[in-house]
């Protein structure tokens, strides 16, 4: 973010003493680093674009361990995409899992793209290795239940407790939200495209989680 605003406003990188650096060498380091292709991989992943987001990840070259994380789950997740979970290998699961577990102020983005394909909650201490990790559907003994799957005009949520869900909210692959509804458990995906989306919904003030994939 903070590059992209320098880039936006170039007047900025030098302050108010020409003899201070600091700002130029930030900006001159992530010029040379792959964020430019990070925004347009992020904007090709939002319009499902797979195929085209695959072929632009060939030209990352990791120049550090966010990068190196930001590439390996984003390939990995093309790659659930294009040929289904059984593409993935153990190794590839363990890989997932490894990124999941890190702090996402030193391991990037990519952690919580991780967390959401795995179907993750981790609770984040300040840097810290003592964090609280549980699969998202184990809150409690109810559940939410999401049919059909795959959908396509629609999906149906229907939680297994006696309370109603007064709120859903539906998130892409990346964890932007797409998608707000309130009071009803039939929700349009017409206006979605097909993917992979993950589900919140509100219980008298507890979440609970799922996914669902859009076929077309």
């Amino acid at each position: 973010m903070a590059f992209g605003i320098l880039k936006k406003n170039p007047s900025l990188i030098v302050m108010d003493d020409d003899r201070d650096t600091s700002f130029v060498s930030f900006y001159n380091e992530n010029l040379a680093s792959n964020i430019n292709r990070i925004d347009s991989l992020e904007t090709l992943l939002s319009k499902k674009s797979f195929v085209e987001a695959d072929t632009l990840l060939n030209h990352f070259t990791d120049t550090n361990t966010i990068e190196h994380n930001y590439k390996r789950v984003y390939r990995l997740y093309i790659k659930l995409q294009l040929y289904g979970d059984t593409s993935l290998t153990n190794s590839d699961w363990d890989e997932l899992y490894a990124i999941a577990m890190l702090h996402p102020l030193t391991g990037g983005h990519a952690v919580f793209a991780a967390r959401n394909i795995l179907k993750l909650e981790v609770h984040d201490d300040k840097l810290s290795s003592a964090r609280l990790m549980q699969p998202r559907k184990e809150t409690t003994s109810n559940i939410l239940l999401l049919y059909p799957n795959p959908a396509n005009q629609y999906v149906i949520l229907k939680y297994t407790g006696n309370e109603s869900i007064s709120k859903v909210v539906i998130l892409d692959i990346t964890g932007r939200e797409v998608l707000q509804v309130n009071n009803t458990v039939i929700i349009d995906t017409s206006v979605l495209t097909g993917g992979l989306y993950f589900v919140k919904a509100n219980v008298e003030g507890k979440w609970f989680n799922g996914s669902f994939i859009i076929s077309r």
